[in-house]
């Protein structure tokens, strides 16, 4: 049996689902071939001297089959919630759906036109291919059942493997003195990581305790200045720090010497920074939306992420009593254990076990 993989984010993103596709492939060994824009010959397809690649759709609907027939493979693996709609047909399709927070009308549009865009894209393809698609691969049971209720793709053609993380995140990092304590979040712009309700939950935060700050990473510089407007309407413009971009080693440390880490989301597929979080020994608040609960269980603190009151005396009793939440920590580690490298791959193994007997069948 030979793998395609499509590799389009390989080279540009070391984190989500391309993290999430170099976990799955783990152990193909030769069986395996990553496809990539540069493996196409014709120039107006990639620049090598600039490193542009052709549009996302363009690569996927047009570019990858054709090099997957090429390639001569028997399966496809798609790893970025969407995928081709057509396919030689002796190519069987392994798609990987992390979530279909893109169907959710109730969120509003992002200030992002590629996200709109893309978010678009997929509302469209989708449904269609994962209908058609041999198996799909997904990483939460709270995605599985939003999958098989929305796609209505049956409960056998879907395997949950989740996000695994590595042993770097467990290791401590030298203590770094920091100028005033800090709240942490990991998240993006896009509306469903509710970071502008966050923020309007710090500001009353801040009303009782004024030394914390909230340390943002993980948003595009680019939209910065939206919600340092948003915080400077909320008289709190100085107590909100947006990060650059930070490498792995960083962010371990911007966890480890947090006094808090929250996610606010409205939505997660699985919440990969909860994980991290916990790994990093860092006390939890956390919304009590789609799959996050299943990923933290009891070790989280909960609140009700439409509701800033909510989100504001989750953190306030969480940093008033630093025994109680430091009481969960360890639980937290013991919790993030169980989602290693090694205990994720033995899933992983199983699943390729079971496609290559199907495909011998």
């Amino acid at each position: 049996m030979k793998v395609a993989i499509d590799g389009y984010l390989f080279k540009h993103s070391t984190r989500g689902m391309a993290r999430f596709a170099k976990v799955l492939t783990s152990g193909l060994g030769t069986r395996a071939v990553t496809l990539e824009p540069s493996c196409s010959e014709h120039s107006e397809l990639y620049d090598h001297g600039s490193g542009r690649r052709p549009s996302f759709p363009y690569w996927e609907q047009w570019i990858l089959p054709r090099l997957a027939k090429k390639a001569g493979a028997d399966v496809l693996l798609c790893p970025y919630n969407t995928g081709p709609l057509r396919l030689h047909s002796r190519i069987r399709l392994v798609l990987v759906v992390h979530d279909l927070i893109f169907l959710d009308k109730s969120i509003e549009p992002s200030m992002s036109r590629v996200q709109n865009v893309g978010r678009h894209y997929r509302r469209v393809v989708v449904p269609l291919v994962g209908r058609k698609a041999f198996h799909v691969v997904t990483v939460s049971e709270y995605s599985r059942q939003h999958i098989i209720a929305r796609l209505g793709i049956p409960e056998a053609r879907i395997t949950v493997i989740p996000n695994a993380i590595g042993e770097f995140w467990f290791q401590t990092v030298e203590d770094k003195p920091v100028a005033r304590p800090y709240i942490l979040t990991v998240a993006g712009e896009a509306p469903s990581k509710n970071l502008a309700r966050l923020i309007q939950a710090y500001a009353r935060t801040h009303r009782v305790m004024p030394h914390v700050q909230l340390v943002v990473a993980g948003v595009r510089p680019a939209a910065h200045s939206h919600f340092q407007k948003l915080a400077g309407t909320l008289g709190v413009e100085e107590d909100v720090k947006f990060t650059a971009f930070v490498s792995d080693e960083e962010l371990r440390s911007l966890y480890q010497n947090a006094e808090l880490y929250v996610c606010a989301s409205l939505a997660e597929g699985f919440g990969i920074p909860v994980l991290e979080a916990m790994a990093s020994g860092v006390p939890l608040a956390c919304s009590k939306a789609s799959s996050i609960p299943e990923v933290s269980g009891e070790v989280a603190w909960y609140f009700d992420p439409l509701d800033t009151e909510s989100i504001s005396s989750t953190m306030i009793e969480l940093l008033t009593d630093s025994t109680r939440s430091r009481s969960r920590v360890q639980r937290g580690r013991s919790r993030a254990c169980q989602f290693s490298e090694a205990n994720v791959k033995v899933r992983v193994q199983e699943f390729w076990h079971r496609v290559s007997e199907s495909e011998a069948s």
